[in-house]
């Protein structure tokens, strides 16, 4: 754990919040142009929920808690996470929306947070792959949860290329050897991820007495991207009113190939990223 609070803590959570570039809440514009944001968005609005008492496990910068309290899902949504350095960005991300005192985090984890259990939802967003065990995983999260609550995972389930082609071939080991460089040192911050495919939590969900209530996928396509660039252009860049008009016709259009895009990898059950919704259907102690 204390290696893992160390390649936390060495985040930068800055970065996080620019990446999001959560937008104005005027005249009803959108918050975000993040891909992902949005595929957050779209799947907390379908799951149809209002007035939670919420926990987050691993809240990070303040994504998720922010969506719970933009779309009412949650009142004084909790949440922790090991890096004192996200909880000041989720801090400074709330109170700079509007939310100051309507939310309560700290810096824990699974054995020293002091919460208000048992609660109606409990999310997981990109913190499930970081666990040694699945077990590990549901043990920690039976004592938070009532009969009937909601458990929310979301996580990638595919590696993703951290790397260029040329840079992967310039950081080989025997490329190295043959120009006689030294090999890098291996990245401590992936060796403590273990990418599981959304099947394994499933079947693992099922042994602890969840029953899965829906799941959707979500893969960057290019019209994604596109997507939310050609919204950047129709509220910000342009000064001209018939190039906003096009680019918020296109940016409709886009949206739409998204979702019918998410469709269809909900009908093959595949994707880079699940967004998971159980409920807990008994008491099992494994």
């Amino acid at each position: 754990m204390s290696r893992l609070k160390n390649i936390a803590d060495d985040w930068d959570f800055s970065k996080d919040l620019n990446i999001l570039d959560r937008t104005s809440l005027k005249y009803g514009m959108k918050r975000d142009i993040s891909p992902l944001y949005m595929f957050y968005v779209r799947n907390w609005k379908k799951l149809g929920i209002t007035g939670c008492h919420s926990l987050e496990l691993g809240c990070g910068s303040g994504t998720q808690l922010s969506i719970l309290l933009d779309e009412n899902i949650a009142q004084l949504p909790e949440g922790f996470d090991i890096s004192e350095g996200a909880i000041t960005g989720c801090q400074k991300l709330l109170d700079h929306y509007g939310y100051e005192e309507q939310y309560h985090v700290q810096v824990a984890d699974f054995k020293n947070f002091v919460g208000t259990a048992p609660y109606d939802l409990v999310i997981a967003t990109q913190f499930i792959n970081y666990m040694r065990t699945l077990d590990e995983f549901f043990k920690g999260v039976a004592p938070l949860l009532s009969l009937n609550s909601y458990l929310v995972v979301s996580d990638g389930q595919k590696k993703r290329q951290k790397y260029s082609l040329i840079q992967r071939f310039k950081r080989n080991t025997f490329i190295r050897k043959l120009l006689r460089q030294k090999p890098l040192a291996p990245e401590t911050s992936e060796t403590l991820i273990t990418v599981r495919s959304f099947q394994q939590i499933k079947d693992t969900a099922q042994e602890f007495g969840y029953e899965l209530v829906s799941v959707q996928y979500g893969k960057h396509y290019l019209s994604s991207l596109l997507d939310q660039v050609c919204f950047k252009m129709s509220k910000h860049n342009y000064k001209s009113a018939l190039s906003r008009n096009i680019a918020n016709r296109v940016y409709r259009i886009l949206t739409q190939i998204c979702i019918f895009e998410e469709k269809l990898l909900a009908n093959f059950n595949r994707g880079n990223i699940y967004f998971a919704v159980f409920k807990k259907s008994s008491e099992i102690h494994n």
